[in-house]
């Protein structure tokens, strides 16, 4: 019962993760979509409206992967936390059945 309360205590954890990842990816979308629209207002030519929107694509990707590494990063540490946390339930739970 207990690892089955564990399992999906992590199962939850990596559903959020990648909800969060979503939202991160659909953000730099959204944001990526906004400055193409703003582009378009400022230039009319073709080769430098294409160089715009390679500068663009190139910074939102640098800025997406870099927010990815920092929620990776905390999930990792939530995960390692969650994990101490069911070892020493597990502890706790083998002391009690010994000492009964």
């Amino acid at each position: 019962m207990v690892k089955e309360v564990q399992g999906k205590q992590m199962k939850l954890l990596n559903s959020l993760e990648e909800k969060e990842n979503a939202e991160v990816m659909k953000w730099v979308y959204n944001w990526r979509k906004d400055e193409y629209r703003r582009l378009s207002k400022v230039t009319r030519d073709k080769n430098e409206l294409g160089r715009m929107k390679r500068e663009i694509n190139t910074v939102l990707v640098s800025k997406g992967v870099v927010e990815r590494e920092k929620k990776a990063k905390l999930y990792k540490d939530i995960r390692a936390h969650l994990e101490l946390a069911h070892q020493q339930v597990l502890k706790k739970l083998e002391d009690e059945k010994r000492k009964v």
